[in-house]
């Protein structure tokens, strides 16, 4: 299982497969019905905490707002988004190795924004104990996780929900569902 210290969600894991192209269907797996959002509160986000890493792994940077709104920039950036998020969550002191694979990714538009699914694999490459204590033990255990992050982007938030391979969120704009990141001037 992968370390992912957060505030306010964290999701079931499980292992399936599956892989679609940018843009393209989701393989006829059933989207939930766009709902917009009855939010007019002030934008507040979700503090989400990271490790600070080791010598050997350090924090990613994470992505500004996209350079536009277009599905294809959303998705970019909902891709770049989740490497660094991915990353950054698997960080621990024993953590000597992190890989983040997407596996495919589906962008439609929802609730005055987009809405993005990636299909996410993890492998966190974690120290024993006595490895870590200098004892010269060089044992290393290898924790996998498979998982859909969704987004939703629009010109004023950045969302994100997350469910085991090919799950779904009630909401279209993850406003109910999801953990708000990042709030934007429209």
């Amino acid at each position: 299982m992968r370390l992912v210290v957060s505030v306010a969600l964290v999701a079931a894991l499980a292992l399936t497969a599956g892989c679609v192209g940018l843009g393209g269907s989701d393989g006829g797996a059933p989207t939930p019905t766009p709902s917009p959002s009855t939010a007019t509160d002030a934008c507040e986000t979700d503090l989400l905490l990271t490790d600070s890493g080791t010598e050997a792994v350090t924090p990613k940077p994470m992505p500004g707002s996209p350079a536009s709104l277009d599905a294809e920039s959303v998705g970019r950036f909902a891709q770049s988004y989740e490497r660094a998020f991915a990353h950054n969550h698997a960080l621990g002191d024993r953590v000597t190795d992190v890989a983040v694979e997407l596996q495919g990714t589906t962008v439609r538009a929802a609730a005055g924004g987009h809405r993005v699914r990636i299909h996410v694999w993890t492998r966190t490459t974690v120290a024993s104990p006595a490895a870590t204590a200098g004892d010269g033990q060089a044992e290393a255990t290898v924790e996998e996780s498979f998982y859909d992050a969704h987004y939703y982007v629009s010109e004023e938030t950045l969302r994100r929900g997350e469910t085991e391979r090919h799950g779904t969120l009630p909401d279209g704009d993850l406003a109910g569902s999801g953990v708000t990141l990042a709030c934007w001037s429209g």
